[in-house]
């Protein structure tokens, strides 16, 4: 149960992580989500 609490948080960050960068520079290619 917490195993799974911690990787959909590790996705949560990852998520926002991307959409930073997208937001920061148009390269799509820094996020493979």
């Amino acid at each position: 149960m917490r195993y799974q609490l911690f990787s959909l948080f590790i996705v949560h960050l990852n998520i926002v992580r991307c959409f930073v960068l997208k937001q920061r520079s148009n390269n799509s290619l820094l996020c493979h989500l």
